[in-house]
């Protein structure tokens, strides 16, 4: 059975060792605390799944990293433009821990 200690152990392996920031189970890996790139994210999340045999084909990317904001202002842009940039939902260590338990992924 996988432990939460042994998810943030993973994490802190490869990704959290020259930040050296302090991480708990609640701490995100996409809001606050990490705030990972669109990129990274997908890494990790790649990596998460191979590690643990998780089953994310229920995982949602987007609502954890959805599309970033354009750099020119909204109100720069002609209204039929712009675009609905919705904030992230959290990603916790919390919900890793669980998945990687269940074996697929539990939160979409």
């Amino acid at each position: 059975m996988v432990s939460d200690e042994e998810v943030i152990t993973w994490y802190n392996a490869r990704w959290n060792k020259k930040r050296k920031r302090h991480i708990t189970i609640d701490t995100s890996l996409n809001t606050r605390g990490e705030n990972w790139s669109w990129e990274m994210g997908e890494e990790i999340i790649e990596s998460y799944a191979i590690t643990y045999n998780v089953d994310m084909a229920e995982f949602n990317f987007l609502k954890y990293w959805p599309n970033d904001k354009p750099l020119l202002p909204q109100f720069m842009v002609a209204k039929a433009l712009r675009g609905n940039y919705p904030a992230p939902e959290p990603l916790t260590f919390k919900m890793l821990a669980e998945s990687a338990r269940a074996g697929k992924w539990l939160y979409d």
